[in-house]
């Protein structure tokens, strides 16, 4: 955080959320506000809710996401959204594929030449293994619109 804050880079902050109960969800968003006033991050930066436990249900994450944005909101951040893979959204059986969910912005990932995803979004990861001079190992790549 503090090279990216250094050199201008563009960031926003996600959590890989376990939470299955409101309580877990409050507890998940604690968590980011202390790490976001710890590492001195505007409250205006992006937090994505990374939800990609493929065993929690939808109708579990229809209470608990909404519920994590609230407590954000509470903290006086505005500015979420969802991650989540492109079959957990866009399928009959994923457990995102639901309106009210894709309602918040959506960052999709789907590892493929083109993405497939049929809703609204605002960012796309299409690869885990790029290559980065300077950064050992492979990266994470996303495309963002404006």
């Amino acid at each position: 955080i503090k090279a990216v804050q250094r050199l201008g880079i563009p960031y926003s902050i996600y959590i890989y959320a376990y939470a299955e109960t409101n309580l877990g969800a409050e507890k998940e968003a604690e968590f980011i506000m202390k790490q976001m006033e710890k590492y001195n991050i505007p409250k205006d930066t992006y937090i994505w809710y990374d939800a990609e436990i493929n065993s929690i249900p939808k109708d579990t994450y229809k209470t608990v996401i909404p519920h994590f944005f609230e407590q954000l909101k509470k903290y006086g951040y505005t500015n979420y959204g969802l991650y989540g893979g492109v079959r957990q959204l866009d399928t009959n059986s994923g457990n995102l594929n639901d309106e009210t969910l894709r309602s918040y912005p959506i960052w999709v990932s789907q590892y493929y030449k083109h993405l497939q995803y049929t809703g609204e979004y605002v960012g796309w990861q299409f690869s885990s293994s790029e290559i980065i001079n300077g950064i050992d190992g492979n990266v994470d790549v996303s495309m963002f619109k404006n």
